[in-house]
């Protein structure tokens, strides 16, 4: 395995997808069973690769968490990247969608890319996607379209877990912006103490509903997570920086 000593991009695959094979920077990894050449896979190591179907993305997040020891880590998905050069993607909403093209493909997994996003690191703590915008505050958004008992759940054990910052948590139910993806790039110390509250948080929820819903429903942990993230990076007023999010057709 090729990676930079630096940084490590973890790039999620659960089927074939184009990618780069060549990038040194962008480590893929397969979940769910899934693995092809040049990939790790999410089940080596400690891992909590069987939950997959629940944690989506969290299972290779939890992996990097105790099996990697790189300065800068981060969060890619199969068909989606981050975008660091100020291009035209800049122009549109939270997400881009792009062609299936491997000229693309060798733009986004650039040297340019990797030179532009250690700058940044040197005066963010974090990188994120944009932050997507609902017509309805995230509260409202979330139990409309998921399961309301999780996101209450979710609401009660931050109140419990984090019993000083009753008016953030209130900001739920007042803002439409948040974190989408589970996306990131992170210095190592923020994304140790993230991840350890992360799991802290979300694992009593899968304990208390398990997994007796449809294939996306169950997907509930994930989407936990990414609402998280907005909270978490407020509580621990971090410097983070958003950039475009262009997805793969």
């Amino acid at each position: 395995m090729q990676t930079n000593p630096n940084l490590i991009v973890y790039q999620t695959f659960h089927k074939p997808f184009i990618r780069n094979h060549e990038v040194r920077w962008i480590q893929p990894i397969g979940v769910n069973g899934y693995i092809d050449d040049g990939m790790i896979s999410d089940s080596y190591g400690i891992n909590i690769s069987h939950l997959n179907p629940y944690y989506c993305e969290l299972t290779a997040i939890y992996w990097a968490w105790k099996n990697s020891k790189s300065d800068y880590v981060g969060l890619y998905h199969y068909r989606r990247y981050l975008n660091y050069c100020f291009d035209e993607s800049w122009k549109d909403g939270f997400a881009f969608s792009v062609p299936s093209d491997s000229n693309i493909i060798n733009y986004l997994t650039s040297d340019v890319q990797f030179q532009t996003v250690m700058h940044l690191m040197k005066s963010f703590d974090l990188i994120i996607p944009k932050k997507y915008a609902s017509v309805l505050t995230t509260s409202e958004h979330y139990k409309t379209n998921h399961i309301a008992e999780h996101w209450e759940l979710f609401i009660s054990l931050l109140k419990t877990k984090y019993p000083d910052e009753p008016e953030l948590i209130d900001t739920f139910d007042i803002t439409n912006c948040t974190t989408v993806y589970n996306m990131f790039i992170m210095r190592r110390p923020v994304f140790e103490s993230y991840c350890k509250e992360l799991f802290e948080l979300l694992n009593p929820i899968f304990w208390e509903f398990g997994s007796k819903y449809d294939s996306y429903n169950n997907r509930y942990v994930g989407f936990l997570a990414e609402r998280f993230l907005s909270f978490w990076i407020d509580r621990n007023k971090l410097r983070y920086f958003e950039v475009p999010m262009l997805m793969i057709n």
